[in-house]
C-alpha cells in the first residue's frame, strides 16, 4: 500500500494545485473513495498523463515567452555612416570601436565591460615582448552576438601585463557577423556593391586606380610607395579564384605604438555574377613611421 499512499498523496497534490476548494473535506472523501476503487497499474498511467499534461503546458508557456521577446535588431549609426577610411572605425552591433591600437587591453575593458563579458581577458597575466594574443568576448545582451579582439606587447619590455598590452584589432566573431559595419556604412557582407559601381564609389572617395606599383596578382599588402589608392586583385589556390578590388588608407593619428597604422580594405566579388559577397579589411599597426616618407597618392 505504500506505493498507492505515495500516488494518492501526489494526486492529491496535483488535484489541490488545480481546484479552489483544495482543504474541502468533501473532495478528499471522493479522492479517497477513488484511490480505493482504482489499481495502482491505472492509477500510474494517470499519474503520467498528468505528468505529460504538464510538460506540454510549460513548454507552450516557454515558447510563448521567446515569442514575446523582441528581436535585437542592428543599424548603422550615424558615426559609421560619415567616418572616413582612416579612421579605423568599425561598428559591431550597436558599438563603434577604433582598430589600430589605440586602447591598451585595460582601457578597452573600462570602455566597454558593462556591455561585454569581459572573463576571458585576465589583465594580469603575463605577455611576451613582440607576443600577440586575441581573445573572444561575448554581449552581455546578445549571447549571439562575439567579438575577437587581438592584442600585443607593443613595449621593448620582455614582458608585460596584458592589460598593458595594445589591442590592434576587434573583428566580428559569430553567427551574426553580418550585423557588422565599416565606414561609409559598408556591411561587412558587401551589399549593393558589385564590379561595375565599385571603382566609380573608390574615386568619388579620393582613391586613385594603380596598376604599375607592383605585381598586382601576388601582393596583398598595399604598396610600399604610398596610400589612397586602389587596385584589382586576383589570387587562385585549391582551384578557387579570388577577385577583389583593394585599397588603403592610414590614420593622421599616431597611435600607442608611436606609428600610423595602415587599413588595407577590400570588396571581394563573384565571377559568376560581378556581385560583391564580402568586406574586409585588415589593419597593419605599426607599418608607417613617418607620413613625410610615406604620402598620399594624388595622381
Amino acid at each position: 500500500m505504500r506505493v498507492k499512499s505515495i500516488i494518492a498523496a501526489i494526486m492529491a497534490l496535483t488535484v489541490c494545485s488545480a481546484t479552489v476548494g483544495c482543504g474541502d473535506h468533501q473532495n478528499e472523501q471522493e479522492l479517497e473513495s477513488k484511490m480505493n476503487s482504482t489499481s495502482e497499474e491505472d492509477i500510474e498511467k494517470e499519474i503520467e498523463k498528468i505528468a505529460e499534461s504538464i510538460e506540454a503546458s510549460e513548454s507552450l508557456q516557454e515558447a510563448a515567452v521567446e515569442e514575446t521577446l523582441p528581436e535585437i535588431v542592428y543599424e548603422p549609426t550615424d558615426e559609421i555612416l560619415n567616418a572616413d577610411f582612416s579612421s579605423g572605425l568599425v561598428q559591431i552591433g550597436n558599438d563603434v570601436f577604433r582598430n589600430g591600437g589605440y586602447y591598451t587591453v585595460n582601457q578597452f575593458i573600462a570602455e566597454f565591460e558593462n556591455r561585454y563579458d569581459m572573463s576571458e581577458i585576465n589583465p594580469n597575466g603575463l605577455l611576451k615582448e613582440k607576443g600577440t594574443d586575441s581573445v573572444k568576448i561575448v554581449s552581455k545582451e546578445d549571447e549571439n552576438l562575439s567579438l575577437r579582439v587581438s592584442y600585443t606587447n607593443g613595449s621593448k619590455e620582455d614582458k608585460i601585463s596584458v592589460g598593458e598590452a595594445v589591442v590592434l584589432e576587434i573583428e566580428a566573431s559569430s553567427n551574426k557577423e553580418e550585423n557588422c559595419w565599416y565606414p561609409k556604412g559598408i556591411r561587412c557582407t558587401a551589399e549593393g556593391y558589385d564590379y561595375d559601381n565599385i571603382p566609380t564609389f573608390l574615386e568619388e572617395n579620393g582613391f586613385k586606380l594603380t596598376e604599375d606599383l607592383f605585381n598586382i596578382s601576388t601582393v596583398t599588402l598595399a604598396p610600399s610607395e604610398g596610400y589612397g589608392v586602389y587596385w584589382e586583385y586576383s589570387s587562385s589556390s585549391l582551384g578557387t579564384t579570388i577577385q577583389a578590388f583593394k585599397f588603403n588608407d592610414v590614420s593622421s593619428e599616431k597611435n600607442l605604438l608611436g606609428c600610423y597604422p595602415l587599413y588595407v580594405y577590400g570588396f571581394f566579388y563573384r565571377l559568376e555574377d560581378a556581385k560583391a559577397y564580402n568586406f574586409d579589411v585588415h589593419t597593419y599597426a605599426e607599418h608607417v613611421n613617418d607620413l613625410n616618407e610615406y604620402p598620399r597618392i594624388t595622381e
